[in-house]
């Protein structure tokens, strides 16, 4: 969810109601939160509701570049948990937070997913720099922008606490991520470039 997508607008109950692109509404600094209140762009919960944005873009590259079905079908899958994230941090209180709970199901999932891929790589045994194929590189690239998200939920977490299971799904993410990264690369048959001092 991004300026172009009021967050405002969204309903629990039912599809978003049609707005225009330019709402006008943000030319004085300020965004919608899903309550209905306005709060200051700059605030650190209106840039983790923009990290979450620029990761599920991030990934939205990742399935443009040609990924196998199933990796495509995780990757739109993990596109959907993050507009739920991100609906779940731009709400105003607490009763609205309680009708966009945090993906409860994805930790679950993200660990089986790990599971499968880590059966089937070689051991890692040293650092690997990130790149690879171009799916790779971009899987690599998602999984930075989701430790930095993640590190602005915990600060987001010291101001106004927040479901415990956001930032445990986030840390699976960036792990899956870097996972699916390595799959991608031996998908393709390109080596990984080990790091050396």
């Amino acid at each position: 969810m991004g300026e172009g997508q009021d967050i405002a607008e969204v309903r629990p109950d039912g599809p978003a109601k049609p707005v225009k692109i330019y709402t006008k509404t943000g030319d004085d600094g300020t965004t919608g939160l899903l309550g209905g209140s306005r709060v200051s762009k700059t605030e650190l919960q209106i840039e983790v509701v923009g990290g979450l944005d620029e990761l599920n873009s991030c990934i939205g590259v990742a399935t443009a570049i040609g990924p196998s079905k199933s990796l495509k079908d995780r990757l739109n899958q993990v596109q959907g948990w993050l507009f739920e994230m991100g609906a779940y941090v731009a709400a105003e209180d607490d009763e609205w937070r309680s009708k966009f709970p945090p993906p409860s199901q994805a930790i679950e999932t993200l660990e089986q997913w790990m599971d499968e891929y880590e059966s089937k790589l070689p051991p890692l045994k040293n650092f690997i720099l990130p790149g690879g194929c171009p799916l790779g590189a971009q899987m690599h690239h998602a999984r930075s922008i989701c430790r930095r998200v993640e590190r602005d939920v915990w600060r987001l977490h010291h101001q106004t606490p927040v479901e415990p299971e956001l930032l445990v799904i986030l840390n699976r993410l960036s792990d899956w991520l870097f996972l699916a990264a390595r799959w991608a690369n031996a998908q393709a048959k390109v080596s990984e470039t080990l790091w050396k001092r």
